[in-house]
């Protein structure tokens, strides 16, 4: 699909900010690393809920 002629008649559509990475081996994540990410963002969520939470209960306004 190269070829000059080919170029003209089917302009290609330029991927590579949708889909294509400079270099790919940096951005692939292994399901452990996602699982990884994923655990830490819902520990700190329930962290800042527990705190919330604890805030609330001490201030007295929850009663």
């Amino acid at each position: 699909m190269n070829d000059k002629n080919t170029s003209k008649a089917f302009p290609q559509r330029d991927w590579k900010d949708e889909t294509q990475i400079e270099n790919p081996n940096d951005k692939v994540l292994t399901a452990h690393q996602i699982y990884q990410r994923e655990s830490q963002k819902l520990v700190q969520t329930m962290t800042d809920l527990f705190v919330a939470d604890l805030m609330w209960s001490i201030s007295g306004t929850g009663r």
